[in-house]
């Protein structure tokens, strides 16, 4: 059957659809993710945008993903995994974090998804002890919240770190966290002064 333009009914299963015919049929996500790919193609940026505002309306769609990490796939190797972690940062996708070739990409990955989502328990998938406390320090930052979400031994290292007491960290039970919290820096970090996300 071929779907006719104009009659109010929008016939999707017939292969209608507002790009087609605006006057039947809404645009859904699907549209709007088509739309963002044809107008902002060349520029990363402005697709970027769209498809957030594609977000804001629709909710999160793994298709704009799927595009994005389709677009990193003709990059050269090592351009590969930064733009990954730029995809992770920008939709606030943790899992991506996960596919960083590197601990320190991945790292830092994690602590600034978690600093943009608010979320303490992401700053959990770091390895390295450092970059811990200094994500639980961002993310204090911005949710303003204490440490709300941890509990036990990884709320008492957030909260040494926040409150730069490294006292704190000998009510640490875990060897290992205690060892990791005593090992973090307990001076105000600068390294977000012009934090992207705020």
């Amino acid at each position: 059957m071929i779907p006719c333009c104009g009659n109010n009914v929008c016939e999707r299963i017939d292969g209608e659809s507002y790009s087609v015919c605006s006057d039947d049929c809404e645009k859904n996500d699907d549209d709007a993710i088509q739309d963002c790919i044809n107008k902002y193609s060349s520029s990363d940026i402005l697709r970027s945008n769209c498809f957030n505002d594609v977000i804001d309306k629709y909710g999160y769609s793994d298709k704009i993903i799927d595009y994005e990490k389709e677009k990193c796939q003709n990059k050269y190797d090592s351009l590969y995994s930064l733009c990954l972690k730029k995809i992770a940062e920008e939709y606030a996708i943790e899992g991506i974090c996960g596919e960083l070739s590197s601990w320190s990409e991945k790292d830092d990955c994690y602590e600034n998804v978690a600093v943009k989502k608010q979320d303490y328990n992401i700053c959990l998938k770091i390895e390295l002890g450092l970059s811990l406390g200094d994500c639980f320090y961002y993310v204090n930052l911005k949710a303003k919240s204490d440490c709300s979400g941890l509990n036990g031994d990884y709320k008492i290292m957030c909260l040494a770190k926040i409150e730069g007491n490294s006292f704190k960290c000998d009510d640490i039970s875990d060897s290992q966290l205690k060892t990791r919290c005593r090992s973090m820096s307990f001076r105000v970090p600068t390294r977000y002064d012009d934090y992207i996300y705020w």
